[in-house]
């Protein structure tokens, strides 16, 4: 039994003796793509160099992006190791307590006191951590932290994404078409020029989501008057990376000419100068619209709202009309010509009627019921033949 015993304490002793000691670095600049344990540690005790150039090999995380500085706490990276089937058991760990982890250009963040974890108990003396080069940035306060995967400072760039999400992509585009509408109407002096949609790689759209700066966009090949479909234009904007420059094509559409309000106009109101103006519509708001929009302003002053028409809404055959020139039941005069002969009656009319409609009207004098043109103010005609004309004139 006493054999036994002591030959387990011979094991156990061995054992020890033979961990590696992993040190911890305060902070650390990894010159490659991958941090690895040498980066942010510096091992010792090693039973052979060989395994000691297989510990510091080993890979931990991805190096953080350019301009960011991570924060790797002790237990992260024991985790790390774990990850990997590495037996923490063959290891003892000290130093800092946490390694700041620096991407290409960013300057570490340094403390003026860090508290260190107690080293295990060791028969060989334990060195301090050691920091790197880096260490001799200006000092500034740390974030807080709370884990290895912490946030960088709001004031550090971030990473973009490899790709954009849709929405995106949908804005990088509307700010796009918007840009080269302008630059097309004020190059062609045609208001009716609309931009229908643009062709963006995935290349060209990341490097437009990054400008710092509103684009400058041109056409680069002639138009004619009036033509459409796909035309070229060439793009200039700022960013943080230096010049954004490339030429992209643009599908060309001539939208509707369209009477719009101004300000919302009541139904019954009738339409003056001050409440329209001339504008474009685009086919999607085109389809959108009942009725057949006026593209003309003379058309529509005098005429009246049959609704509520609001802000920015076209005016239409649907929604404004021709004021009401005679009233159900009112007493008009009805005007037949034909062959040469003028017939003029009065008549009660059956209905209302606007400038052009066609209405039921009832003669005083023998009830005859006919269909007349409304022509004006209480005034009808009737276009007919020299029979139609005897009948209603006897």
């Amino acid at each position: 039994m006493l054999r036994f015993v002591f030959l387990a304490l011979i094991a156990f002793a061995s054992g020890f003796a033979s961990a590696a000691d992993v040190l911890l670095r305060e902070s650390a600049a990894p010159g490659g793509t991958i941090v690895r344990l040498s980066d942010v540690a510096q091992v010792t005790n090693a039973a052979n160099d060989a395994e000691r150039a297989a510990l510091e090999a080993l890979p931990l995380m991805p190096t953080p992006a350019p301009g960011v500085v991570q924060h790797v706490r002790a237990q992260a990276v024991r985790e790390l190791l774990r990850a990997q089937g590495f037996d923490l058991a063959e290891l003892r760990f000290g130093g800092a307590i946490r390694v700041e982890v620096a991407g290409p250009g960013a300057a570490p963040i340094t403390r003026d006191a860090v508290a260190h974890e107690s080293a295990p108990r060791s028969t060989t003396p334990q060195p301090a951590a050691l920091p790197t080069a880096a260490a001799a940035a200006p000092r500034t306060a740390p974030p807080s932290i709370t884990s290895f995967r912490a946030a960088a400072p709001a004031a550090t760039p971030r990473r973009r994404p490899a790709t954009l999400t849709y929405s995106e992509r949908r804005r990088v585009e509307a700010d796009l078409v918007r840009a080269t509408e302008e630059s097309l109407r004020g190059a062609t002096g045609d208001e009716l020029y609309g931009v229908d949609a643009v062709e963006l790689t995935d290349s060209e759209a990341m490097r437009l989501a990054e400008a710092t700066g509103l684009a400058s966009v041109s056409l680069v090949e002639p138009i004619e008057p009036g033509e459409q479909g796909p035309k070229r234009f060439g793009l200039s904007a700022p960013s943080a990376a230096g010049p954004i420059e490339f030429v992209f094509t643009a599908r060309l559409v001539r939208h509707t000419p369209a009477v719009v309000a101004v300000r919302p106009i009541a139904r019954g109101e009738l339409v003056t100068a001050s409440h329209v103006r001339l504008t474009a519509l685009s086919p999607e708001e085109g389809a959108r619209t009942r009725g057949v929009p006026h593209s003309d302003v003379d058309t529509v002053i005098g005429r009246e709202a049959v609704q509520n028409i609001s802000e920015s809404s076209a005016l239409t055959t649907t929604n404004c009309l021709p004021v009401k020139m005679v009233m159900r039941g009112e007493v008009v005069t009805v005007l037949t010509t034909g062959g040469g002969i003028r017939v003029q009656r009065l008549a009660k009319a059956k209905q209302d009627g606007r400038h052009g409609d066609v209405i039921a009207v009832e003669t005083l004098d023998s009830k005859d019921q006919i269909e007349a043109r409304v022509v004006g103010q209480r005034r009808l005609a009737v276009l007919g033949s020299g029979a139609a004309i005897g009948g209603i004139a006897r």
